[in-house]
């Protein structure tokens, strides 16, 4: 069924950012790319823990919009080292998407998962090793526009650590992920059941949690597709396990992409000013010469 395969595919993203997000920050992400290929919507959660004060805020970030490019950043988008210069997934993004004459998803992702390597490569095994779980992700950052192509593709990147061993050295690696038409993603959900039981809807509370949409109807509608990714995060916000509930929460920002323009359906006013738009070109026209009087 193709319900099943999407669910395997989203899993993909839930079991490599799973343990890591335990110990640290939660996310919930997820989009489905139209069948026609026309827009990708998301939904992103806003929960942020901090882990020196043990207290979690609601405002955080993890969608932006670079012209009519959107980022989303999971796991830890921050991470502060005394007396270096602290990784930061977003402003990491937004640095290479000012600066790159390439700006399809894929060129943008591996530009960013080369930096996050240099970043973390120069970082002591010992402290990469204190930020991963047993699965190793570390950071996960995706890209999604229209640029070259008539169709949207997600293209993200996740970086992986392996602990080393008296036979081999502790190294990091980069996961590729992408997603085209008629195709559902997730990233960050750290409990890897919740999200492929909202796309199955096979549970009870699953069917439930649809309320007046009906299941298996993604891809083929932008109004449907707005609820849907809202609703499926949602989900995995009301049914996380009582240690990790409080990792994920809402508000829930809603963003719909397409060819030249993006649409916010819901977003905290907090997150505008991290955007970047580029500056408008100047005329090329001459002033009007002065006459003499």
């Amino acid at each position: 069924m193709k319900s099943i395969k999407l669910m395997r595919r989203a899993l993909k993203w839930v079991i490599l950012s799973g343990l890591f997000l335990q110990a640290c920050h939660g996310t919930s992400i997820v989009w489905v790319v139209s069948e026609k290929g026309d827009y990708v919507v998301l939904a992103a959660d806003s929960r942020e823990f901090d882990d020196l004060t043990q207290k979690p805020n609601s405002d955080a970030c993890k969608v932006i919009s670079f012209d009519d490019t959107v980022f989303f950043a999971s796991g830890r988008p921050r991470i502060p080292v005394d007396g270096a210069v602290p990784w930061d997934s977003i402003q990491t993004a937004g640095g290479i998407y000012k600066t790159s004459e390439d700006r399809d998803t894929q060129s943008l992702s591996i530009a960013w998962g080369k930096r996050a390597m240099v970043w973390f490569g120069g970082q002591k095994p010992s402290f990469v090793k204190s930020l991963t779980g047993a699965d190793g992700v570390l950071v996960q950052g995706g890209f999604i526009n229209f640029v070259p192509n008539k169709s949207p593709i997600v293209f993200s990147q996740d970086l992986v650590f392996t602990d080393g061993s008296p036979l081999s050295p502790a190294q990091l690696s980069l996961n590729p992920t992408s997603e085209s038409m008629g195709q559902v993603g997730a990233a960050g959900i750290h409990n890897r059941e919740l999200v492929g039981e909202f796309i199955n809807a096979e549970t009870s509370r699953a069917s439930k949690a649809y309320g007046k949409l009906k299941p298996h109807k993604f891809g083929k509608e932008l109004s449907y597709d707005k609820e849907f990714v809202r609703l499926a995060v949602q989900f995995v916000i009301d049914n996380m396990n009582d240690k990790d509930k409080p990792l994920v929460h809402g508000p829930i920002d809603v963003v719909v992409v397409r060819r030249g323009g993006i649409e916010w359906v819901t977003r905290k006013p907090n997150c505008y000013a991290q955007d970047f738009h580029s500056p408008k070109k100047q005329s090329a026209k001459k002033p009007p010469a002065k006459t003499m009087k």
